[in-house]
């Protein structure tokens, strides 16, 4: 567990990567119906996709995802204290 955490704080180092935790004190939070992503293109219209168990959905209204988004942006920590968080529980597990 120690190297998959050190693994996501490497990542951040990549222009295009975010990380932000959601703590569990948080509670409910708009991610909680399951994964989705807002995949967008240059030359196409934006989409978002839905993972179920019967393999992905593709929607193209992405509205409702786009602001489930910006709900758990909201809730989560700052990626420089998702940071601290995660150096706590690496230190944790030694």
């Amino acid at each position: 567990m120690r190297a998959q955490l050190k693994h996501l704080v490497d990542l951040v180092s990549e222009p295009n990567i975010a990380l932000r935790v959601l703590p569990f004190a948080t509670g409910t939070h708009a991610g909680m119906t399951g994964p989705f992503k807002i995949l967008r293109f240059r030359d196409d219209k934006d989409v978002a996709t839905v993972e179920t168990r019967g393999g992905d959905i593709y929607l193209e209204d992405i509205e409702p995802f786009v602001q489930a988004l910006r709900r758990l942006r909201a809730a989560a920590l700052p990626q420089r204290k998702s940071l601290a968080m995660i150096a706590a529980m690496r230190r944790e597990l030694t």
